[in-house]
């Protein structure tokens, strides 16, 4: 299949599919999602930035149903690698700030309010692609965000993978941010500091592992920091870690 047939079915299958929003069949949009995703990989490189942009504009002005379809086709483009290098694809395509922000504020909107397992995958996926440039200018937002999700994972904490990918994201926001801007490091730990804290004070035993492992993270980012005889006393109520190094 060449470029200008691929471009020609996706412009049949795909796109006015959904320029059509006086009439909507949300059957038909469903399998346009489901042709996207199969032939992801024959979507040149080059349109793929402009394919994630329609796929964010739809996740934003379509009802649950046509979101979630739309956020599995965008989950397989985030994560698919060429056939023959296994190099991840979309990489280029998600590292724009444009792109970056777009993406990261619909995936947060939504993950803020529901634990959506489709947008925390691809909330994940973001991170780990994109360069942490991309943090600097909504930093305080990023965190005062992931905070909020965090708080409500504490409130409800039974959702088993939602939870790992969410700490997963925690912990490459952390190695990014530290080895590019400790300024920006300190903030985003600070922000989830107090959280991280209830959860060990309240042993909440479904988030007490991930939340131990943070912090060992957070230890072995400041260890060149650290004398060989500090002592940190982590006051959690009832309850007080001694950490000896």
């Amino acid at each position: 299949m060449t470029p200008n047939e691929i471009s020609d079915y996706i412009q049949i299958i795909f796109i006015k599919e959904f320029d059509n929003m006086s009439n909507p069949v949300p059957l038909a949009q469903i399998y346009s999602f489901k042709f996207l995703s199969t032939f992801r990989l024959q979507i040149p490189v080059e349109w793929l930035e402009s394919t994630i942009g329609m796929l964010v504009r739809i996740i934003n002005n379509q009802n649950l149903i046509i979101s979630n379809a739309c956020l599995l086709t965008l989950e397989k483009i985030l994560f698919m690698k060429d056939v023959n290098s296994c190099q991840n694809v979309a990489a280029i395509a998600v590292n724009t700030e444009t792109t970056f922000i777009n993406l990261v504020s619909c995936l947060l909107a939504i993950i803020s309010k529901e634990t959506n397992i489709f947008a925390m995958r691809c909330f994940y996926k973001t991170l780990t692609l994109t360069s942490e440039n991309y943090f600097r200018p909504i930093i305080s937002n990023l965190s005062d965000s992931i905070n909020s999700v965090l708080q409500g994972i504490l409130s409800n904490p039974i959702e088993d993978q939602f939870n790992f990918f969410f700490f997963e994201t925690v912990a490459i926001m952390m190695r990014k941010l530290s080895s590019s801007d400790m300024g920006q490091y300190n903030q985003f730990e600070s922000s989830i500091r107090e959280t991280l804290l209830k959860i060990l004070s309240n042993s909440v035993n479904d988030l007490m592992g991930y939340a131990l492992q943070i912090l060992a993270l957070e230890l072995s980012i400041n260890q060149s920091n650290i004398s060989i005889h500090n002592v940190f006393f982590f006051n959690l109520g009832y309850c007080q870690l001694d950490i000896i190094l």
